[in-house]
């Protein structure tokens, strides 16, 4: 579900930079790096209906169970909790953006 929707937007050869940038958010989100320069939201936006509530769904679905198993207990609950605010905060700046009603969205 997740995977042709990047699959068609980063060049094979990209992942390596793509994945680091990832690592850097991260990093900066949950260790407070500062490695992470940018805005997460832009490149989301445009994914249009591509990054829709099944979308997210299925990327919280994979997430959770990830981050309890590569992180102590207490840092997998803090890179969770982090991960479904986000995941709630998108939905609702897509939907406004896409013009959409945000009121009713509800965290999953």
């Amino acid at each position: 579900m997740l995977g042709p929707i990047f699959g068609g937007r980063i060049a094979e050869d990209a992942w390596p930079v793509h994945l680091a940038r990832m690592c850097d958010f991260w990093s900066s989100v949950l260790l407070k790096s500062g490695r992470y320069e940018g805005r997460p939201l832009p490149p989301h936006l445009a994914l249009g209906s591509d990054a829709g509530e099944a979308q997210f769904a299925r990327w919280l679905a994979l997430f959770r169970p990830t981050a309890l198993e590569v992180l102590p207990p207490a840092a997998a609950q803090q890179a969770i909790a982090h991960a479904e605010r986000m995941a709630h905060s998108f939905r609702i700046s897509i939907a406004i953006h896409n013009g959409d009603d945000a009121t009713r969205i509800r965290p999953i």
